[in-house]
């Protein structure tokens, strides 16, 4: 499911860095976007989720930027910027209420 960066704008939630990867080291994985596409991208960087490795990343906004895409299934998003280039993928954590 490809979501809006302005629909995360309202659904808070935190995350849990899975992986991100910047230039050379996200050829592979955006390789595999293009060819295969988002889904098979997704469970490529999935593969290397390591639930006591990873980094818990409290965030009130999400760790992606306006210019980014967005994929995500149940539990992952998938992020990422062809021109500069890096690729992301968080895990969803639970949500939670903005303050306004």
């Amino acid at each position: 499911m490809t979501t809006s960066i302005q629909e995360y704008a309202v659904r808070k939630r935190s995350y849990e860095s899975v992986v991100l990867l910047h230039a050379e080291e996200a050829k592979q994985a955006i390789a595999i976007m293009r060819e295969q596409g988002k889904t098979a991208s997704l469970d490529y960087l999935m593969a290397s989720y390591e639930p006591d490795e990873s980094t818990l990343v409290d965030h009130r906004m999400p760790p992606w930027n306006d210019g980014d895409s967005l994929y995500e299934n149940d539990e992952f998003v998938l992020y990422y910027n062809l021109n500069s280039p890096y690729i992301g993928l968080v895990r969803k954590l639970s949500s939670f209420s903005a303050v306004c």
